[in-house]
């Protein structure tokens, strides 16, 4: 296809890079806008692009940030919330993005040499700088702090709820600006409040003790555990200083020195013990009076309402009130921007989830994980401790069995990567550890276990030892993290794994005081799980009367390995409860069972009975196309892709699998469209890869470099077919500056200084050869004496046998035979035979008749052969042959062929080698840069024809029987499928694939056919048709009728005369006499070209063998030939050796005896009229330049008067 930025670039260099700087500058704000999306930020898109305009942004943001600088200012109105974190982290992605975005571009070298200079100016002034920062700082500390912008601004950094009080502080103690100041400026906070709790500064120690109590809180935020000691200290000092309300500052002290125990705790609080949030915590009479006395409190204070709410959240779900306790975290958390909430609320809704998987909360995991994600976002924001955050996600995504997620995030490497403290976090490495347990990466869960916390390592063995087979073992660490969890939605829900393996807990019993119907579900569980008598029948009734009771009956028949039976369950349990993800599990049975449809429609039922916020949408979009992929029905597969990123943008599987779709129905240049506003990601599955490679093989570095080839060969190191690929997209595709046209000739050295990944490439092929050594791609050591020595072993490798051949060059097989045998597209064939022969007709006249009606009627399927056919003619006619039946349809299967093709014919080196026969060398074809000119755009014009039709998908013979059944895949065959597999007729220019058609019942036709037919209904303009005629005589089309005008025409529009010379040796046997006498002065007309004149008398010689019907009328009809060649007055001693060897090349074992039969027999007939002796002279002289074995024969026949 047309390539628009390279039509531009033909325009002139300045446009082109215009164009790409603004679509660099478009992804760079799109990837720019995703990243800081995903870790809470805001951005101005519009306003980012006018930044990224103006003159000298490059030289900017290639400067050592600066707090205040101009671009600093520029970006912190664009971003919200305005923060120095948040500006800081956009002013980071933009330097990435311009500095490795597209490496080895002109714009990164610029950005780099840019970088370069700024920093070395910099670099000289660095004493003015640092003592001008210094003297920033100590302003900002003496004066700034004070100032109410500068305050303002340090708050953003900040919780708001701790900015909150630190401004109302302010209002009565204006030092709190001071502290502020030196908090924000501080490079190490850490030895900052170290300093400040054992000699806090004026500002403190003179201060309010509730301002102590805020510094306590920002200690106790700090991202390190091991730092609580600090909050201690500034708790303890501001209740030193009567911090208000007493009550609720000892309670935070009790919290933060782990006093847990009621009778230590009661003690430690008896001085305030009237103090509600203390009658709550200790709650004497029982969890439900502690709510009444929570639920009846209105706390004086935002603080004290915030603590109060959150003991309600625990006390809620401690007593099953599950959905309260959600309401109620949900609310604060939004009222008071409180993260602790948050996470309460996700962890609310996931014990829900495990308690009670209703219709109505099959939402809940998915709410949880956006819940979460937003608060780790806002926790790294507000540099608190984010570890619980992140363990909480890797949980919520295990739930979900985002396993990928899960594990991405617990190696670090998510979309908002991990920090090192946050990996740290014991409750992270449990999490970790359990995401390696389950993907059965033991080693590691292994190493893990230790460090994690001792309630959740029962959990972690239990799992471990369930994937070692270890079944008691796991039964007893089970049970030991039933004991060890003290969530009894946890605990729920552990009782229920350990019901999956046929144990009842003893929990359960503790359960039932709560919960009865849960602990009986639990209980029926491990009944059926242990088969107890009777528990399957039992459990029928359950499953049929209750929704939950279905989805364990359906999981208990996928671990029995009955996956039929599951699949059955599921179909009827998601029809009567309207469980979409039930009818997503019995499409994935119908998808692995290879019954499409059946799992196209199971898919849309789901999404019918699905509500908006379904979670399982992506997934149930991804089994369609996967469904409809696989049947070949690309469009409507690209159509369920299109709605899956709809549904997040930021989805990059979901933009994969549009871009396949995209790729397969051959519109790359959107598929390059969707990568790109998909921010450019890096392919991770097979699929994605091949979908990668492709785009790389067509746009080279500005999708991918060898450098990023290196790095998806290092995920897929045994993947041989994506490694070979790997290398062969590098090796074929465009490169950056690759030089064209006769700059091309200078060599290789030329394209090794033009690329900068030559380095990375070698590698890449280096490692290849390294792991494949018997791969594809063969590495050949060469002789430079004598190089063509050197391939005669490797080009003669698996030649193809000489009967096959045959078969195909005499039109007996489809010429798509010889792609296959070759490794061609079937387009590269077809155009490589731009001389023929191309074998047409003759057809019978009355089967002919009937494929026209048919066409009219229905329609046609027109394979490629015909498509190149059309192509070679001139402009008007393509459009009137191509629009002439009005349902006109090709297939895309034939059409990625067809692009295919065209994109290395367009590449092609002007050189090939052939093997040789035998002991020869091979040898070397040379194509001159017109001739590669004219296939190219002959190819690019075959492209181009698809866009006139109907396009159907057709990946596998289906009609062809005897084929189908050996899963044979040959793209020139599926167009005569597709043909009769729905009843319309093929369009094929290759006589033995009509053939084939014709004998599984279909109908065809080929191009002379239908000129022919349109001569008859007269609607196209007959000279156009005798051009036409004209065309494919000088392509080598042997099925033309014979008209000495059309054929005079064809001699005069060939560039050469191989095409002609083809079409006369396999013509039809109608009107010998005419089309020999025509032949004759062909060969009249071209006496003095020895290798036309060879090529004239052969192709006649041909031609007169092919049409007899026996070897009598073989020699018959030679000697007419040869009485007419002998009487020719250019027949000399010079000519006849041509001729010679033109009959030598026919089939005929009798040739050559006939034509010099015809010489004998010249010389009695010239003896006759004059004598023995100068006939004999005469006929000497004509045969003096034969070889000599057919010069002797001549000779001893006229010793001998007879010719034997």
């Amino acid at each position: 296809m047309t390539d628009p930025i390279g039509l531009i670039s033909l325009a002139g260099g300045p446009v082109i890079r215009g164009v790409k700087r603004f679509l660099l500058e478009v992804r760079v704000v799109r990837k720019v806008r995703s990243e800081l999306g995903t870790a809470g930020y805001r951005i101005d898109s519009i306003g980012l692009r006018r930044v990224m305009y103006a003159p000298g942004f490059a030289e900017n943001l290639a400067r050592i940030p600066r707090d205040g600088d101009e671009l600093h200012q520029a970006l912190a109105i664009l971003i919200n919330p305005t923060d120095r974190g948040g500006v800081n982290l956009l002013r980071e992605r933009l330097t990435r993005a311009f500095a490795i975005r597209l490496p080895g571009s002109t714009p990164a070298s610029q950005f780099r040499e840019n970088q370069a200079s700024s920093r070395h100016e910099q670099l000289l002034d660095g004493n003015q700088e640092i003592i001008a920062t210094i003297e920033r700082v100590g302003k900002g500390i003496d004066t700034g702090a004070r100032d109410d912008t500068v305050f303002e601004y340090r708050l953003t950094e900040m919780h708001p709820s701790r900015a909150r009080e630190l401004r109302e502080l302010r209002e009565v103690w204006p030092a709190t600006a001071e502290v502020v100041g030196a908090l924000a400026t501080s490079a190490d906070r850490v030895a900052l409040l170290r300093r400040w709790a054992s000699n806090p500064p004026p500002s403190l120690a003179h201060g309010p003790g509730e301002l102590l109590g805020v510094i306590s809180d920002i200690a106790a935020d700090l991202p390190e555990v091991a730092d609580q000691e600090l909050a201690i200290a500034f708790v303890e000092l501001a209740l030193a200083k009567r911090a208000e309300p007493r009550g609720y500052w000892l309670i935070r002290l009790l919290g933060l020195r782990g006093i847990s125990e009621v009778g230590p705790a009661a003690a430690f609080l008896a001085e305030v013990s009237d103090y509600p949030l203390v009658i709550a915590t200790l709650h004497p009479d029982g969890a439900e009076q502690a709510i009444v006395t929570l639920e009846g409190w209105e706390p004086p204070s935002r603080r004290e309402e915030i603590h109060r709410r959150i003991l309600l959240i625990h006390y809620y779900q401690a007593t099953g009130r599950i959905d309260d306790a959600i309401t109620m975290a949900k609310n604060t958390a939004t009222e008071f921007d409180s993260t602790a909430a948050a996470l309460l609320a996700v962890q609310a809704l996931m014990a829900r989830h495990m308690m009670n998987r209703s219709a109505g909360h099959r939402s809940d995991l998915s709410s949880a994980l956006v819940l979460v994600v937003d608060t780790r976002a806002k926790r790294r924001r507000w540099g608190l401790q984010s570890g619980q955050a992140l363990a909480t996600e890797i949980r919520v995504r295990r739930l979900l069995a985002d396993h990928r997620g899960a594990l991405d995030i617990a190696n670090g490497v998510g979309e908002v990567p991990a920090t090192p403290e946050e990996l740290r976090h014991p409750t992270v490495i449990a999490e970790s550890a359990l995401v390696h347990a389950q993907r059965g990466d033991l080693e590691i869960a292994k190493r893990l276990v230790a460090d994690a916390p001792a309630s959740e390592r029962p959990h972690i063995e239990a799992v471990i030892a369930d994937r070692e087979d270890r079944s008691e073992d796991a039964i007893l660490f089970w049970q030991a993290a039933i004991d060890a969890n003290e969530e009894w939605g946890e605990k729920a829900d552990l009782a229920l794994q350990l019901a999956f393996r046929g144990v009842r807990s003893p929990f359960l019993d503790q359960l039932r005081t709560s919960n009865a119907d849960l602990a009986d579900e639990i209980s029926q569980v491990a009944d059926l799980y242990s088969h107890q008598p009777g528990a399957l029948e039992a459990f029928r009734g359950f499953a049929n009367a209750e929704h939950r009771g279905a989805q364990f009956l359906y999981n208990y028949f996928r671990r029995e390995g009955d996956e039929a039976a599951a699949a059955a369950l599921a179909a009827d349990a998601a029809l009567r409860w309207g469980d979409p993800d039930l009818w997503l599990e019995s499409a994935r049975f119908q998808l692995r069972q290879r019954q499409f449809a059946t799992t196209i429609e199971q898919v849309h039922a789901a999404l019918a009975v699905a509500g908006d916020g379904w979670g399982g949408r992506r997934m149930a979009y991804g089994l369609l196309v996967e469904a409809q992929t696989a049947s070949g029905d690309w469009q409507r597969a690209l159509s369920s892709a299109a709605q899956m990123l709809a549904d997040d943008a930021s989805d990059t599987s979901a933009a994969w699998a549009l871009l396949y779709c995209q790729i397969r129905l051959n519109d790359y240049d959107a598929a390059r469209a969707t990568w790109l506003a998909a921010g450019g990601p890096e392919p991770e599955t097979e699929v994605e890869v091949s979908a990668w490679i492709e785009l790389v093989r067509t746009f080279g570095s500005e999708v991918g470099t060898a450098r990023d080839a290196l790095k998806v060969a290092a995920r897929f190191p045994d993947n041989e077919p994506i490694r070979t690929a790997l290398v062969g997209a590098l090796f074929t595709g465009p490169r950056e500056g690759q030089p064209v046209g006769d700059e091309a000739e200078a060599g290789s050295e030329a394209v090794e200084e033009l690329d900068p990944d030559i380095e990375a490439f070698q590698e890449l092929l280096g490692n290849y050869f390294r792991d494949f050594p018997d791969g594809a791609i063969r590495q050949v050591e060469v002789d430079l004496e004598d190089p063509l020595r050197s391939l005669q072993g490797v080009l003669g490798e698996g030649r193809p046998r000489p009967e096959l051949v045959q078969q195909i060059s005499d039109g007996t097989l489809p010429y798509g035979f010889a792609s296959e045998v070759a490794g061609k597209t079937y387009l590269e064939g077809l155009i490589a035979r731009s001389t023929g022969p191309v074998f047409t007709g003759p057809t019978n006249a009355d089967a002919e008749a009937g494929a026209f009606r048919a066409a009219h009627d229905r329609g046609i399927i027109l394979d490629l052969s015909a498509l190149v056919t059309i192509a070679r003619l001139p402009e008007p006619l393509r459009v009137l042959l191509t629009g002439h039946f009005a349902n006109a349809r090709a297939l895309t299967d034939q059409q990625s062929d067809a692009v295919e093709g065209a994109r290395v014919i367009s590449r092609d080196s002007g050189m090939s080698l052939h093997p040789g026969e035998g002991a020869e060398l091979p040898s070397v074809e040379h194509r001159t840069p017109d001739e590669i000119a004219a296939a190219a755009a002959l190819a690019e014009s075959v492209v181009q024809t698809f866009s006139l039709l109907a396009l159907d998908s057709h990946s596998q013979l289906t009609a062809i029987e005897r084929l189908a059944e050996l899963d044979f895949r040959g793209s020139f065959l599926l167009a005569a499928d597709h043909a009769v597999d729905t009843g319309l007729p093929l369009w094929s220019d290759d006589r033995a694939l009509g053939g084939v058609a014709r004998l599984t019942g279909g109908h065809a036709f080929d191009t002379p056919a239908l000129i022919r037919h349109l001569r008859t209904e007269a609607v196209i303009d007959a000279e156009l048709l005798d051009l036409a005629d004209a065309t494919l005589i000088a392509a080598g089309y042997t099925g033309v009728d014979f008209s000495p005008s059309i054929w005079n025409l064809a001699v005069t529009l060939a560039p050469n005369p191989l095409g002609v010379m083809q079409a006369i040796k396999f013509a039809n046997g109608d009107a010998v006499q005419e089309r020999a006498g025509w032949s004759t002065t062909q060969i009249d007309a071209n006496v003095a070209d020895p290798a036309v004149l060879v090529g004239y008398v052969h192709a006649i010689a041909q031609w007169l063998i092919n049409i007899a019907a026996d070897e009598e009328t073989v020699a018959s009809n030679l000697q007419v030939l040869c009485r007419i060649l002998a009487r020719r007055a250019w027949m000399t001693s010079s000519t006849l050796p041509y001729c010679v060897d033109a009959f030598r090349a026919t089939t005929s074992e009798v040739a050559v005896s006939v034509l010099l039969h015809q010489i004998y027999l010249g010389f009695e007939a010239l003896a006759e009229r004059t004598d023995d002796a100068t006939a004999a002279a005469a006929t000497f002289e004509l045969v003096s330049r034969l070889n000599p074995p057919d010069a002797s024969r001549i000779r001893a026949a006229i010793v001998a008067r007879n010719f034997e």
